[in-house]
């Protein structure tokens, strides 16, 4: 893991948008963005939402691409806290499951909460260096954390090689619309968005396809859930932001959820600003879900 990237900096409460998503009900056992339910002109609705509820539905529908037959092993790399490994070894009864994360402190969460499941186990590790034998792992899951690794080319070859032969595995990542769009890394927004998730660059489709390729793996399908996870997360933070400059906005909100009204202006001005970032990057970046399986 690069110098520059610190993973911990993301999810531990440093910055504005973590916090105010913490306490409008995002996480902490999971950390993706979530699935949401409402889109486009109502996508306010979302803000009555639990967003843990939403966290859960989109690692559901990660959890189905692998398509997990009968006692099987299930590889969760980047498992974070636990609880997306903990959600594959309970819809599949039969199922051995490793959650891998970088930070060993994830591991020890995951271990405290979910480490009585039979079946289940958690192993601190680097994705790029996967501590496993050739062909372990029947099924490899990677839910919304690639974005976090430099050298996305080494994950794919390490996934590549604990992965049986006709094994799938399952990416979700943020990837380059086009090639051109990469310029966008360095324009003001890209780098308030790099800041806040801790990411250096992305790859496109196409690079993943090809660095899948070379590592003995075939991208058999892709799909965009950009319209249903990044783009509506952007709307819920505007929508926060649009309630919170009208009076009778904000004290709705805090009526609601009591553990806003300790928000600081510094903090609103912050999430204003990651917002409009946000909202400034969607052109160039597509959520993709993507589903790979080994020749």
């Amino acid at each position: 893991m690069s110098e520059s990237i610190s993973v911990t900096a993301s999810y531990n409460g440093s910055n504005a948008v973590y916090r105010i998503l913490r306490d409008s009900s995002w996480g902490p056992a999971l950390m993706n963005l979530g699935w949401f339910t409402f889109r486009g002109p109502m996508g306010f609705m979302n803000l009555t939402t639990n967003l843990c509820d939403l966290q859960r539905s989109l690692a559901y529908r990660s959890i189905g691409l692998m398509e997990v037959r009968e006692a099987q092993k299930v590889l969760d790399i980047a498992c974070g806290r636990g609880m997306t490994s903990y959600m594959i070894r309970r819809m599949h009864p039969s199922s051995n499951v490793t959650g891998l994360d970088l930070l060993p402190e994830n591991i020890q969460i995951g271990r405290n909460l979910f480490g009585s499941q039979p079946g289940l186990e958690y192993t601190q590790g680097d994705a790029t260096n996967l501590p496993f034998p050739d062909g372990s792992y029947d099924r490899i899951h990677c839910l919304e954390a690639a974005f976090h690794f430099p050298n996305r080319d080494r994950f794919l070859a390490e996934s590549a090689r604990v992965l049986r032969a006709g094994g799938r595995m399952v990416v979700i990542d943020f990837v380059w619309g086009k090639e051109a769009y990469r310029e966008q890394r360095m324009s003001p927004a890209g780098k308030v968005v790099r800041e806040i998730w801790q990411w250096e660059d992305l790859f496109t489709l196409e690079e993943y396809r090809g660095y899948a390729e070379k590592a003995g793996m075939t991208l058999k399908a892709n799909f965009d859930w950009t319209n249903r996870v990044s783009t509506p997360n952007t709307r819920l933070l505007e929508s926060l932001i649009w309630l919170k400059k009208r009076g009778w906005g904000k004290r709705a909100m805090e009526h609601m959820n009591p553990l806003l009204k300790s928000v600081s202006e510094q903090d609103w001005q912050e999430l204003e600003e990651a917002a409009k970032a946000h909202r400034t990057m969607e052109p160039y970046c597509v959520y993709s879900a993507m589903v790979f399986e080994k020749r």
